[in-house]
């Protein structure tokens, strides 16, 4: 049953930060080389971010959004 399933946010971020330390750690051991390559897709990673924060600027909030407190650019 669903309802007898445990849900947690709290677990997700600790399944979610396990599995990521887990990568970086086997990246680190394989070798330097590796780790700058990674360097690079993490910082075109960061970028798209970066970028889609400054896209999300400028986008007015939809009417469900401003219902739920998103003012958005004042």
């Amino acid at each position: 049953r669903y309802d007898a399933m445990m849900v947690d946010d709290l677990n997700d971020v600790r399944i979610i930060g396990s599995i990521t330390i887990t990568i970086l750690l086997a990246i680190a051991l394989v070798g330097m080389n590796w780790e700058a390559r990674a360097q690079v897709v993490l910082l075109a990673i960061l970028t798209c971010a970066i970028v889609n924060f400054f896209v999300g600027l400028f986008i007015p909030p939809s009417a469900e959004q401003y219902s739920r407190g998103f003012m958005g650019f004042h």
